[in-house]
């Protein structure tokens, strides 16, 4: 698979193509995938595949069929679930995806929908259609102030449209009218940041993705040093961070600049964390 980047006129074409079939098909009622295959003839099925992957695309005799892997998603109707037959039916639905399979140029292969930093661009495409079909643009934004990003806004748009928190945590951090930037720290060692545009502009652009690098006493640390909460959730933490504390390439001195760090424990699953410049310094 080709590995270059999604410029940014093929992502507007892809969230227009993903909002459509939601504005189409779902009108008035959440996006559900699964009758998006019904209505496409498309087959699927719910298995343990153990770690191979969250789901696959297979087209035989130019028939689709969907494997969703249970030992990944947790259960078929999990957020996570949703993401995976949303990301599946990105690859039916984009027309050079589809293409390619039924041409039999490349062969059907595995997604893992939390590797947000997955540099394949077939991956890419589908999941920002799956993370558009889920949730689109305009119903977003009456859900979400973007002038004001806070993990209660993350959480609140991850209840309406059912998807997952880093989903509804991207979402909310690219459309938001300010600089801020989300960081996820995962139980199983693996870290991913994403700036918004705002937030890269005034030189802020790459997360430091360390926890040993950050100051002992910052919110973050804090939460990640707690308990997980079982049945979900433990309460968000704040603290002021100077931004040289937070991202490569910024160094202390005259000038720092100061975020509001506001981080939360999700429980075993990991931390999260979202920055923002602060208000008062």
């Amino acid at each position: 698979m080709r590995k270059r980047i999604l410029g940014h006129e093929r992502q507007e074409q892809l969230v227009e193509l993903a909002e459509s079939v939601a504005d189409f098909f779902f009108p008035e009622t959440w996006i559900d995938p699964e009758q998006l295959f019904r209505k496409h003839s498309i087959t699927l099925s719910f298995n343990d595949y153990g770690k191979c992957f969250d789901g696959m695309l297979q087209c035989k005799n130019r028939s689709f069929h969907v494997f969703c892997n249970l030992a990944k998603v947790e259960s078929s109707t999990s957020a996570r679930a949703r993401f995976t037959l949303a990301h599946e039916f990105g690859h039916f639905y984009i027309d050079e995806h589809r293409n390619a399979l039924l041409s039999g140029r490349v062969p059907a292969h595995p997604s893992f929908c939390d590797r947000t930093d997955s540099d394949i661009v077939v991956e890419k495409e589908a999941d920002l259609f799956a993370a558009h079909l889920l949730a689109p643009s305009a119903r977003v934004a009456k859900a979400v102030n973007f002038a004001c990003p806070s993990i209660e806004q993350i959480e609140n748009l991850r209840s309406i449209f059912k998807i997952s928190f880093q989903s509804a945590a991207i979402r909310v951090v690219e459309g938001a009218t300010v600089p801020c930037a989300c960081v996820m720290w995962r139980q199983d060692g693996r870290v991913w940041g994403r700036p918004n545009r705002k937030m890269e502009s005034i030189g802020l652009v790459i997360p430091k993705r360390k926890m040993d690098e950050l100051p002992r006493d910052c919110a973050t640390m804090n939460c990640w040093n707690e308990a997980p909460e079982s049945s979900g959730f433990n309460e968000p933490q704040e603290s002021v961070a100077a931004a040289s504390s937070w991202f490569y390439g910024c160094f202390p001195g005259q000038g720092e600049i100061y975020l509001k760090e506001t981080a939360v424990r999700l429980g075993a699953y990991g931390c999260f964390t979202l920055l923002k410049l602060h208000p008062s310094l």
